[in-house]
């Protein structure tokens, strides 16, 4: 049986830090076993615990500290700088049909949605609301707002299958208590062109998105950001200079930025996911978290929020979208890996039995993306001791003396095509040690 992050954090704690936290409270009544309530009653949650409101980031910082460095792999107070400015860049494929960005935001002056009332929840969409109607008359924004209590069971439907409103949360949020008093205090604004959201009082105060076809990532961050701006004239953000921006759910915080695009690919979803894990990208089917791939669109979004700033995060964004082009000629984990020199990666995935001579559509081996590493020699010895077929190389490779060192050892008149028959693996390992060891012309390897 899986633990839920949370829990194993807070277990991993010494004795006199739990108890310590177990008698803390904050100013709204938060306390540990609030926060912790979610991973406890449900055991399978990948996370297991949500903040209460600003102050339970530095109340129990010992937890939070921890989750946050576990879950993004960077310490509290490198955050990243926020940085709205568009200079992006652009999507080089022709498959995606869609992009959207969003961002979470809680209001201060408001606990979180796990421990608000149904009071303070009215308070908050009567308050939203007020600003949007005064940011947002008679400019581009301009639209109308759908709250829940108001809307059939046949408008809610529809609403939901065009991405315009959200659906009643799941028993991880029951349990936290962030759907308590639904639907009341809760809702969508949606602009007249359809392309601004702003959900009001899901798992945080508001979700702001900007939705649009095809692939002008920088148009769609553009109008985003203006959006925020005029929001935050008259609104007033949980923000912590060592967290970023507060957010229920540690896995958010920092940025709180989600970019993400529909994109179509023949590829397997198993192999999609490899891929895109490697690039550092989430996979989930053509409706979201949980939903089933339809026609072969599939929802792609960058899996990194904290530690960098926006526009940092949109550019790793369409960098690693643009590498899955390549994917399309069947490029693995170890292709990429190989290529840019992760020889840790390289021998992680060899271990677990990545084929170290599979040759997609164009025939690239990963034995020949190396010879620009500055550490190639070691990742062609890893490759070798896992039965890489130098040999191969011949049928495709570049003219260039890195590949020409295989060529003595490769009678291509007889060696097989297949992982180290008709030729002596220790004599190639030899060659290329050799030549990848000696050579002192500044020439190319």
């Amino acid at each position: 049986m899986t633990t839920p992050l949370c829990i194993k954090v807070f277990n991993a704690l010494s004795t006199e830090v739990q108890e310590g936290l177990k008698h803390k409270k904050t100013n709204y009544g938060v306390t540990l076993e609030k926060i912790l309530k979610n991973g406890h009653m449900n055991p399978e949650a990948s996370i297991g615990c949500y903040a209460g409101d600003s102050e339970s980031y530095t109340l129990f910082a010992p937890l939070f500290d921890g989750v946050i460095y576990e879950y993004h792999k960077t310490p509290v107070g490198k955050a990243g700088q926020r940085d709205l400015s568009t200079d992006i860049l652009e999507f080089e494929s022709d498959v995606i049909s869609s992009t959207r960005i969003r961002l979470a935001r809680n209001l201060e002056g408001y606990p979180f949605e796990s421990s608000m009332t149904c009071e303070e929840r009215a308070s908050l969409e009567e308050k939203v609301l007020g600003v949007i109607r005064f940011a947002f008359t008679a400019t581009k924004f301009e639209g109308n707002y759908h709250s829940l209590p108001q809307l059939s069971e046949a408008e809610k439907r529809d609403l939901v299958s065009r991405h315009l409103l959200f659906k009643e949360g799941d028993n991880h949020q029951d349990t936290a208590g962030i759907t308590g008093c639904w639907p009341k205090g809760r809702g969508s604004y949606v602009s007249r062109d359809e392309h601004l959201q702003i959900w009001i009082n899901e798992e945080d105060h508001l979700r702001v998105m900007y939705l649009e076809k095809g692939s002008d990532i920088k148009h769609v961050a553009k109008e985003l950001f203006s959006a925020l701006t005029l929001l935050e004239t008259n609104l007033s953000f949980a923000y912590s200079s060592q967290h970023g921006y507060l957010t229920s759910c540690p896995t958010n915080i920092g940025s709180t930025m989600r970019a993400s695009i529909f994109y179509k690919t023949s590829i397997p979803e198993t192999e999609l996911k490899k891929i895109c894990k490697y690039h550092g990208l989430s996979v989930r089917g053509t409706g979201g978290e949980g939903t089933k791939v339809v026609d072969g669109v599939f929802d792609i979004s960058l899996s990194v929020r904290f530690g960098y700033s926006e526009k940092e995060l949109l550019n790793k964004f369409v960098g690693a979208v643009n590498k899955l082009a390549q994917a399309y000629s069947g490029w693995s984990p170890l292709h990429f890996a190989s290529k840019d020199c992760q020889k840790d990666i390289v021998e992680g995935l060899l271990r677990d039995s990545a084929d170290p001579n599979a040759r997609p559509l164009d025939g690239t081996l990963a034995l020949g993306l190396v010879s620009d590493c500055p550490n190639a020699k070691e990742i062609v010895g890893l490759l070798l001791e896992y039965k890489a077929n130098p040999c191969l190389l011949l049928e495709n490779g570049p003219d260039s003396l890195f590949i020409q060192s295989y060529r003595d050892v490769c009678n291509e008149g007889e060696y097989e095509r297949r992982p180290n028959e008709g030729i002596e693996v220790e004599g190639v390992v030899g060659e290329a040690s050799k030549l990848l060891g000696e050579n002192q012309d500044g020439e190319e390897l």
